[in-house]
């Protein structure tokens, strides 16, 4: 028995000392014989590109033509952003394997945590939303009836109380939408709506046709009953428009609208909250929640709680790891924590190289902002001065977060961070429950920050790209963008430009566009930009708007965001051209580059929401509203397949 354990003891510490010897490796210099970069980058651009493709008729087969048979598994990933969230969570899988060997000795309890739920979620071959049931009940220790069969516990039950208990792990917009949102720079508030969640998921579709169905005339007729209620609630929904929002105490909102029990709702929802005295609410479409409180009245309790059992299971199942996804429970828990795979991430791969990369993306982003700077200046007779005072000061007090992570001195903030996140090493749909409790734990946690904290220094961002959040003048570069062929710290300055500028271009420009100029430097809101906003801001913005497009700040912020990546590059005063292939030349590989960030499979193989333009139309907008796209490319006035624009732009 001894010798066993000592040959298991001996097995592991040889594994922990290969671990080690491979983590130093990992950290030395690589060796001279290495590809240069710039190189291994230029080969990966010319296989994603397809020269049959005339440029001037369709820029983005050109640039992209071939990147799908170069990524041919689409299984994997869609786009060039998939391609580095798959290899992101490739390497921490491999992280999360390696540190298994420390499993009776872990030092790190965030670590555990992590390769506890990763753990329990492989171990699942098939979710099943229905087990979420047993875990989260509508009252303590009192379960989900099932349909048709009479509960005990309705006249004791509830309904608000059990809509806190959803609302608490994340369940939202039925029959009400709560979201936390920046008062100013440094205040949140919670804004309460009226519902958004019409209509059924296929999953609450498939749900409600059982019912129907059924031999039992009591299960149809309890299909009925839901069917008709949420019939009501979306009347209701549609009688009730109003955008203006008014501010309210909980207990104010309480004596304004008596037949709805918010005190039961908030309570669960913000427990430290005792009293709810101090938590501001901004009510919109009040008269909403009065008509809300009858129809729930009229309503059953068995229709109450079975339309609620529906939309909750809904919900869990949109939740679910998609088994479909590659490394889907990475991918899963990446919308749920994904600080705390930042956190390893930033301590196994990124902090070895921070130093050497991070300085390497702030002379970018700041020769980026001094370059904004240049074009206001260029704009100062068309301001006020303290107008131009606001904007400049946006620009230069931007702050900039290499790896979406609180900007603290010490460790400590994490361990308490993820304190009360509950996990165990078998249970899958109790660890699900309880990530989603801790997740929005966190996010009520801001309803009562008073000043400036570490919280305020990132956000919760599960993605890959980048991206700019106006109300607290905050652009974040996550893990996972930098990584090879979109950033190398030994890139040539073209390269850098045109990826890494194009994208922090894109993002600075959501601060002055229609949205972005809504706030100061630090985040505040302010009416003062747009009260003196010039003419020919306006003549910019009708110009854009003409050209097709699903979002006129996207457009905003490709279109301005390349020409400012485009001028700080080749206008600086210490531009070094870079020596390239005969075939191409230095302004041709820059709109190249620029264009491959965008590469995606074909489009049956894609979909995209409307927040965004599809790839296929952003790079086509781009090139076409810069003025040295056709010079650059040799593109007569005679080739008609492209299409002819009228240059815009914003600043």
């Amino acid at each position: 028995m001894f010798k066993i354990s000592l040959n298991r003891l001996l097995l592991k510490l040889g594994c922990l000392l290969c671990l080690l010897t491979t983590a130093v490796w990992c950290r030395l210099p690589h060796p001279k014989h290495v590809r240069d970069p710039n190189v291994n980058l230029l080969a990966v651009m010319k296989s994603y590109m397809d020269p049959s493709v005339d440029p001037c008729q369709d820029f983005y087969r050109y640039a992209c033509g071939r990147w799908g048979n170069v990524h041919a598994d689409f299984k994997k990933y869609v786009d060039t952003m998939g391609s580095l969230d798959y290899t992101i969570n490739q390497r921490m899988k491999l992280i999360l394997q390696r540190r298994k060997v420390l499993a009776q000795f872990e030092p790190n309890e965030i670590y555990r945590k992590v390769r506890y739920y990763y753990q329990s979620c492989q171990q699942e071959k098939k979710f099943d939303a229905l087990k979420y049931l047993s875990v989260l009940k509508p009252l303590d220790a009192v379960t989900w009836p099932e349909a048709g069969e009479f509960w005990l516990h309705e006249g004791q039950w509830n309904f608000w109380h059990t809509l806190g208990r959803l609302q608490a792990v994340g369940f939202n917009g039925f029959p009400l939408t709560l979201q936390v949102k920046h008062h100013n720079a440094t205040h949140f508030h919670l804004e309460l709506d009226k519902l958004d969640n019409l209509g059924y998921t296929t999953f609450e579709q498939k749900l409600v046709d059982q019912l129907e169905e059924s031999l039992d005339p009591k299960m149809r007729r309890l299909a009925a009953n839901i069917q008709e209620f949420l019939r009501r609630l979306a009347i209701l929904h549609s009688q009730h428009q109003l955008l203006k929002s008014q501010a309210l105490t909980v207990q104010e909102l309480q004596k304004m609208v008596t037949n709805v029990d918010f005190q039961s709702l908030f309570s669960i929802i913000s427990p430290e909250e005792n009293n709810l005295d101090h938590l501001i609410l901004m009510v919109k479409n009040l008269d909403y929640f009065h008509q809300l409180g009858h129809l729930v009245d009229q309503t059953s309790s068995e229709t109450l709680i079975h339309s609620l059992k529906v939309k909750f299971l809904g919900y869990l199942q949109k939740q679910m790891p998609k088994i479909d996804v590659s490394l889907y429970c990475l991918h899963h828990m990446r919308d749920l924590v994904p600080l705390a795979l930042d956190y390893i991430y930033e301590r196994e791969v990124y902090g070895f190289h921070r130093k050497f990369s991070d300085a390497v993306i702030q002379r970018v982003f700041q020769q980026m902002q001094h370059k904004f700077v240049e074009i206001l200046h260029s704009h100062e007779r068309e301001f006020p001065v303290s107008v131009m005072e606001l904007l400049q000061a946006k620009i230069l007090n931007m702050k900039l977060n290499i790896g979406n992570l609180p900007q603290v001195n010490n460790q400590s903030f994490y361990q308490e961070y993820f304190k009360n996140w509950q996990v165990t090493s078998e249970d899958f749909y109790s660890n699900h429950i309880n990530a989603l409790r801790h997740y929005n734990e966190e996010k009520f946690k801001l309803l009562h920050l008073q000043d400036y904290t570490a919280l305020h220094s990132f956000f919760t961002w599960p993605y890959g790209s980048p991206a700019f959040q106006p109300s607290a003048n905050l652009l974040i570069i996550p893990h996972a963008y930098l990584r090879f062929p979109l950033f190398h710290p030994k890139f040539h300055d073209l390269f850098l430009y045109a990826e890494l500028g194009n994208t922090l271009g894109h993002e600075i420009m959501h601060a002055f566009d229609i949205n972005g100029l809504k706030y100061d430097a630090q985040g505040n809101p302010t009416a003062l930009l747009f009260t003196f906003l010039p003419d020919e801001f306006f003549k910019s913005l009708e110009c854009l708007s003409q050209q097709r497009s699903d979002s006129l700040n996207e457009k905003i912020a490709d279109i301005s965001g390349f020409r400012l990546a485009y001028d700080s590059y080749f206008q600086h005063e210490l531009h070094t051209a870079f020596q390239g292939p005969a075939y191409l030349s230095e302004r041709q590989l820059f709109f190249i580059k620029f264009a491959q960030f965008f590469c995606v499979m074909s489009p049956k193989h894609v979909s995209y929401d409307d927040s965004h333009d599809t790839p296929f139309q952003r790079v086509p907008q781009v090139v076409a509203n810069h003025p040295d796209f056709e010079k650059i490319f040799n593109c007569s006035s005679t080739k008609g397949n492209r299409v002819k624009l009228k240059k815009c732009n914003l600043w």
